[in-house]
């Protein structure tokens, strides 16, 4: 039986930090070793591009928790009267409500790139222009995919994702690592690339679990969604099985 393997949390310890109290209460043993650093883009360097005034913008797209927490920054971007608020997932909703002070208009339950497409499609009317805020890292696939339907997609950055200082992980391998976008878990593999034989992945969603096989750092947990208890569900099946079988063995999950 392979040694038991030791939980890498890559997000920010905020956001690790309900996961990481439950793993604990599981005697799995964890380790916090962030691979972004968000910094918020202040309001009055907000540029929507290409540019457009944004009393134009009858929806804005908000794709993430951090993009949601930059708007209170400047809030009539989402309080605007007849604007319509669509959100990724239900983590990005709460954040919306708890810190924006309204209800999302639409909330996707797909965040794969043609899914949230499709769904966005149904609010949108023909040829209109959206406003996606989001942070400086993106693969540029629901772009292409609202541009090819006609729409005209838009974008303003609100947050940067930085790389933060990143000294190759000492904790006892293997590693069962949870990774939460393409670009940490490609800064996880430079910084420790020469010691991730044997170890796994958990990806929050759907277009990090591509990259992590795309990577060749497969087999890869998929998590139901980003939600604290599909993570932590995904998280423990996969530290059990893990122990139980050899790691090449494993096919890919979807937990």
């Amino acid at each position: 039986m392979p040694a038991s393997p030791t939980v890498i949390l890559t997000r920010e310890a905020a956001d690790n930090e309900a996961l990481r109290r439950e793993l604990a209460d599981w005697e799995i043993p964890v380790v916090v070793y962030p691979c972004l650093a968000t910094r918020y883009i202040p309001a009055t360097e907000w540029r929507v591009v290409p540019p457009a005034p944004l009393s134009q913008f009858r929806v804005v797209l908000i794709t993430s928790r951090r993009g949601a927490r930059a708007l209170q920054a400047d809030r009539s971007l989402a309080l605007a009267p007849g604007r319509i608020i669509a959100a990724v997932g239900a983590s990005t909703a709460e954040v919306i409500r708890a810190e924006l002070g309204r209800e999302p208009d639409l909330i996707a339950t797909d965040a794969r790139s043609l899914g949230l497409a499709q769904e966005l499609a149904g609010i949108l009317q023909p040829g209109e222009a959206v406003l996606h805020v989001r942070g400086s890292k993106s693969t540029g696939e629901l772009k292409s995919i609202l541009d090819r339907m006609d729409f005209a997609v838009h974008e303003m950055v609100v947050y940067r994702n930085d790389v933060p200082d990143l000294p190759p992980l000492t904790a006892p391998a293997p590693w069962l690592v949870v990774v939460a976008s393409p670009s940490a878990l490609l800064r996880f593999v430079a910084a420790n690339g020469a010691r991730l034989t044997g170890s796994r992945f958990v990806a929050i969603g759907p277009t990090t679990g591509r990259a992590v096989e795309e990577a060749g750092q497969g087999p890869v947990y998929q998590a139901l969604s980003p939600r604290h208890e599909h993570l932590a569900r995904a998280v423990r099946k996969a530290w059990n099985e893990f122990r139980a079988v050899a790691p090449d063995t494993d096919p890919k999950h979807e937990l």
